[in-house]
């Protein structure tokens, strides 16, 4: 039977504009709503859109559709994809689907090919109209502030964010974990930019843009004419993956500082080599028990909080992305450290087992041993009090340090 796409369409716009969030108005609903677990909804509230939204998408979406576009449009920083340039599809007149087309601005540049978005931003970030400076993790709009995403506060796109970040964490652990089977992944983003690339001839590649954008006088202003730009590319893509990596806890069974603590623990100031999502699993190592902290001042770092119960008599606790953690904080407070695992810490530069300003207020026991000959950025080392060095099996009371590399 043939689609009647404008009845098609209607009911698609009316059920995205009952489930807007920003839409909600406070007031009492016609009737009562039960949600899918049984919870009563009586007024107009963002909560009811919501649970509106997850029990009736079955109706009128494909749900892992929307949720991969998603994750390109976020990954790619795909600026123009989330509304004008949004296709979308049906193959019953009921639920809709989501495509690419026109994707034409991406990797943090603007039409003109300008970079103007870092790699780690967010649709809960705006930029003030005032000073242009980026406002970040903001659950509404700041006054005079702009959006930064074509689209970026759409109903459908301010739903999926808060109704299924569990299922963007599965499908974008699942597209990183296959990437060899999904291509999904910087080696082979990147592999695909280089090699669509090297056809081109630079200079003929650079006269074809400007004459794209309209030759004199607009092309004084198009950037994509100042370069290929490869160099750019590869930092903004290796580091926007990693920063999403982070957020999603995908890839990260293998790049862990890991260590055993007796004690109570503390809060942690530890600080990243470069703009991620810092976690810290306090024997935790799955997605939904380990809490993630937004840091992008990795000057300055951002505070872990303690997340021991109590005196711990032997716990093991994991830091992700740990090639690309600078500093793990003051670990003389955090208790008597054992198995202090630094594999893959190449960029750690500083390290605090002890405290030589203070000597006689921590003692560590347990570290009997350490391997530091991959940590080649490491600048300071203070193992005041550590008197467990040189009573290792087979060590015989004497212990020697390698800091070769």
């Amino acid at each position: 039977n043939a689609i009647n796409e404008t009845s098609a369409l209607l009911r698609l716009h009316n059920w995205l504009v009952d489930t807007n969030q920003l839409c909600a108005t406070g007031g009492l609903l016609d009737e009562p709503y039960i949600d899918s677990s049984g919870t009563i909804f009586t007024t107009d509230t963002p909560a009811y859109r919501r649970a509106k939204f997850i029990k009736e998408h079955d109706q009128y979406i494909i749900l892992d559709s929307w949720i991969l576009y998603y994750i390109w449009r976020e990954q790619f920083w795909m600026m123009d994809s989330g509304s004008k340039n949004l296709q979308i599809h049906t193959f019953d007149g009921k639920r809709w689907g989501a495509h690419v087309r026109d994707a034409d601005t991406g990797l943090g540049t603007d039409n003109e090919g300008k970079l103007v978005f870092p790699h780690y931003l967010e649709d809960v970030d705006f930029r003030d109209n005032d000073t242009h400076e980026f406002i970040f993790n903001q659950t509404s709009q700041p006054e005079n502030s702009s959006t930064l995403l074509n689209g970026q506060l759409g109903s459908i796109w301010i739903n999926i964010r808060d109704c299924y970040k569990d299922r963007i964490q599965e499908i974008y652990n699942a597209l990183i974990t296959n990437g060899e089977k999904t291509k999904f992944g910087y080696e082979y983003t990147i592999k695909y930019f280089e090699d669509h690339q090297n056809k081109w001839s630079e200079a003929l590649y650079n006269f074809g843009s400007k004459q794209y954008y309209g030759g004199t006088p607009y092309s004084k202003w198009i950037s994509s004419g100042l370069g290929d730009k490869k160099n750019q590319r590869r930092y903004w893509l290796y580091y926007g993956f990693r920063y999403r990596m982070s957020k999603y806890h995908a890839g990260t069974g293998v790049n862990r500082i890991t260590w055993r603590t007796q004690g109570y623990g503390c809060d942690l100031i530890i600080k990243p080599y470069c703009e991620l999502y810092v976690c810290l699993g306090f024997g935790a190592f799955d997605y939904k028990n380990t809490k993630r902290y937004r840091c992008l001042d990795p000057i300055n770092g951002i505070k872990i909080p303690n997340g021991f119960n109590g005196y711990a008599k032997d716990q093991i606790c994991y830091l992700f992305n740990g090639d690309l953690i600078t500093d793990i904080g003051n670990l003389y407070e955090f208790g008597d450290i054992g198995n202090l695992v630094l594999t893959v810490a190449r960029r750690l530069r500083y390290l605090r087992v002890g405290n030589h300003h203070a000597p006689d207020k921590y003692k560590n026991t347990q570290l009997t041993d350490i391997t530091l000959t991959n940590c080649e950025s490491l600048e300071y080392i203070d193992f005041t009090n550590c008197r467990g060095f040189g009573k290792g099996e087979n060590q015989n009371g004497i212990f020697q340090l390698d800091l070769s590399n």
